[in-house]
């Protein structure tokens, strides 16, 4: 009864989309992990999956962003977030030399959160565009940074990484969403959950920690399939 309760007034779309963005990465991942892991060719990097990853990660930050506005501990969620992605960074680093996650979408939404609560929150829609459009200009000298800037785009042809997220282009989606949560544009979408959106929300509430162990779990399971 009290989890029913909790679902009454959540955003049914923001839920929705968030849960539909964690489901592609599963299974993108587990494409991933069959190809890169195990030699299976399943296409994974030619066709419309490069498009459809691009995509659901923009569109799980532009939700993040949104989300901003219903949360008060930005700055503690975004150091979080930032201290679990240089643990993925050694942990990457070690079991896959040269193709570590030395920048991944952890890395960037904990910057993210962290510019959330001192920056953007703070302006008003409008003013939060010139930041998209500063990106936009950005990415387009980006190629020319050194490599300590690899956050922001630089030096990334140096690296081979399975997972590269740098805050150029990607803070855009994430400002975009800040600036649509200003608007309320999506909170005609609350409503009162039945059972299946029960578990939809759930997924939501707790994609960190599904983004987190879905992999190894991912892994495992190959593992004990293919023996090895």
């Amino acid at each position: 009864m009290k989890a029913a309760n909790e679902m009454k007034k959540r955003n049914w779309l923001i839920d929705g989309l968030r849960t539909l963005s964690v489901l592609v990465m599963i299974y993108y991942h587990f494409l991933f992990d069959l190809q890169f892991f195990y030699g299976k060719e399943v296409g994974l990097f030619v066709g419309w999956w490069p498009t459809v990853r691009l995509f659901f990660a923009g569109l799980f930050l532009f939700l993040s962003g949104y989300s901003t506005q219903y949360g008060t501990r930005q700055v503690r969620s975004g150091l979080s977030l930032l201290g679990l992605g240089f643990v993925i960074s050694l942990v990457t680093g070690w079991f896959t030399p040269g193709r570590g996650v030395y920048f991944g979408i952890l890395h960037l939404m904990g910057v993210a959160q962290i510019l959330s609560y001192f920056v953007f929150r703070h302006l008003l829609p409008c003013q939060n565009l010139l930041f998209v459009l500063g990106a936009w200009f950005l990415l387009m000298v980006s190629p020319s940074y050194p490599v300590y800037l690899l956050p922001i785009g630089g030096g990334a042809q140096h690296f081979s990484m399975v997972d590269y997220f740098p805050v150029v282009p990607w803070i855009i989606p994430f400002i975009v969403g800040v600036s649509a949560g200003q608007w309320k544009m999506l909170d005609l979408f609350v409503c009162h959950y039945g059972k299946i959106g029960v578990w939809i929300s759930w997924i939501s509430r707790h994609s960190l920690g599904v983004y987190l162990v879905h992999q190894p779990i991912l892994l495992g399971l190959l593992w004990f399939y293919f023996g090895y």
